[in-house]
């Protein structure tokens, strides 16, 4: 009887040994996978958080947007140039969000918080998507820190940013709640997707064509899932658009202009590498491309890697969307090749390894490497121009508060302006400036010209000149009362007659136009 008890004990100690080592292993995973997602998201934000200025094009402008949103009540200056008209615009994370953090950290703060919050959103979102689809952490989405700085985060389209890391989470909840009750999930979802069209109309559009298609996809291999229940399924993928519908066409942005041009197919494939990891060096930026999509579709050629079945017909959706849509889309420019970021992001995130773990090993090991030294170059390009905005913030600093400022870079390289081509925005923070080329187009921006300097701003918002042609100068001396020229030696006809000179240095000279 003994013997017997004694043998039953050792078969229950023997068959709960495997689960308790099992817990183990996945509490070991997932504390890994954590050290190693804090790591690279620290990584990821150390130049944000090391440069005094932030080099990324439309930053500055944002930044000023921001300010007006803050200040435009007890400033007469700004209330002179500047409407404050909050309405139902799919493009307000950035105005919403911001404004609510310099309450409490200052304006240069929140602003730099908002460019950490796109980076976790578009890294965590991936992870959370990934753990959606593969119900288990996956080493393989920290991959998508390589994709971090792409070319729409150098131009800083932060809303579509923000909106896209967005997208990724409502993705990975609508798979993770597939069961739930079907008025939960249409209240929960149609809330989600308001949320989503009230950051940015193109995460939102992401979001509803994966989904949809996702659902297109498990009808053919889950029936089951379906059978019976068909009406309560539509009701609620179709459903939770009805708001933003409505919010849209409640919106001006639904009578915004749209430039119907495709862009080549021939161009929209070298976009695959230009818009996705060029920016400034051009070995690291092979490096990455092959990264993030040559050693994904090798990896799954050779069974290195596995895609989720259920992701293929999402992806084939989202590719075709970028190849349809024009370069301008309601009112949005470079419309088509953003396409790319959710495309990237929904494409590495739908990827696991398999069990080869010494191919696993190597992969994050190379990630992190590459990722580290990427970081590097990015922290030395950006420090190398902090002396000229310095420059351009010293020149700002000498005119008088409430002034009119007109700007003029002159170029013979077009990508050598992108880190400065809105820097002189920060006359609006610094000066209560009005600056021709803010951002205040009526059906993107809650902020917009007073009536009277609406036609001024279209006339003279250009700030880069190719060459240094093509300034309107008689329009500028009628109207402004200072000109900021960047790279005077290549501007031509310059009427320094009529300016007197007010501040030189060696990259911009600030002059009063006489009266």
């Amino acid at each position: 009887m003994i013997v017997k008890i004694g043998i039953d004990r050792m078969r229950v100690t023997t068959s709960v040994l495997p689960s308790i080592r099992q817990q183990q292993s996945n509490r070991s995973t997932v504390i890994w996978f954590l050290l190693a997602y804090t790591f690279l998201f620290i990584l990821a934000q150390l130049p944000i958080w090391l440069n005094e200025f932030l080099p990324l094009q439309d930053y500055p402008n944002h930044l000023a947007r921001m300010y007006v949103l803050l200040n435009h009540h007890n400033d007469p200056d700004l209330q002179k140039y500047y409407q404050v008209n909050f309405m139902i615009l799919p493009n307000l994370a950035m105005d919403i969000i911001v404004p609510f953090l310099a309450k409490f950290v200052g304006l240069d703060i929140a602003g730099r918080l908002m460019l950490v919050l796109n980076i976790f959103m578009l890294t965590s979102g991936s992870a959370f998507l990934s753990y959606a689809l593969f119900r288990r952490i996956n080493f393989w989405s920290l991959m998508t820190f390589m994709a971090v700085y792409n070319q729409a985060f150098i131009i800083n389209f932060i809303n579509f940013l923000f909106g896209t890391g967005l997208a990724l989470w409502c993705i990975g909840i609508w798979i993770l709640m597939r069961e739930n009750k079907t008025w939960l999930r249409l209240v929960l979802f149609s809330c989600l997707a308001s949320i989503l069209f009230i950051c940015h109309l193109y995460g939102f559009g992401i979001y509803g064509l994966v989904v949809v298609s996702y659902e297109i996809y498990s009808f053919f291999k889950q029936r089951s899932y379906f059978k019976g229940a068909i009406f309560q399924r539509l009701l609620v993928l179709f459903g939770q658009f009805t708001i933003p519908a409505i919010l849209y066409l409640s919106s001006p942005t639904s009578g915004g202009e749209s430039i119907k041009y495709l862009t080549p197919v021939i161009t929209k494939l070298k976009y695959v590498k230009m818009r996705m990891t060029d920016n400034y060096s051009l070995f690291l930026d092979n490096i990455t491309i092959i990264l993030i999509f040559f050693i994904p579709i090798a990896g799954i050629l050779l069974k290195k890697l596995r895609l989720s079945k259920y992701m293929i017909l999402p992806l084939c959706a989202v590719t075709v969307a970028y190849f349809l849509i024009p370069a301008k889309a309601v009112t949005s420019s470079h419309a088509d090749w953003r396409i790319l970021v959710p495309l990237f992001f929904l494409f590495l995130s739908s990827m696991e390894f398999n069990a080869d773990k010494l191919f696993n090993r190597v992969i994050i090991g190379l990630l992190i490497v590459v990722f580290s030294v990427r970081i590097f170059v990015i922290n030395s390009a950006w420090n190398a121009v902090q002396a000229e905005y310095k420059e351009i913030l010293t020149a700002i600093g000498q005119i008088e508060k409430g002034s009119r400022l007109f700007s003029a870079r002159a170029f013979n390289n077009y990508y050598a302006t992108i880190p400065f081509i809105h820097a002189p925005t920060y006359a609006t923070i610094e000066k209560s400036a009005f600056v021709p080329s803010f951002f205040a187009f009526g059906t993107q921006q809650p902020v917009a010209f007073q009536p009277q300097y609406v036609n001024l701003a279209e006339k003279t918002m250009a700030t880069g000149y190719e060459e240094g042609e093509g300034v309107r100068w008689k329009l500028v001396l009628d109207n402004y009362d200072y000109v900021l020229i960047s790279n005077e030696e290549l501007m031509k006809k310059v009427p320094k007659t009529n300016l007197q000179s007010v501040f030189q240095s060696p990259h911009v000279h600030l002059y009063k136009v006489k009266n």
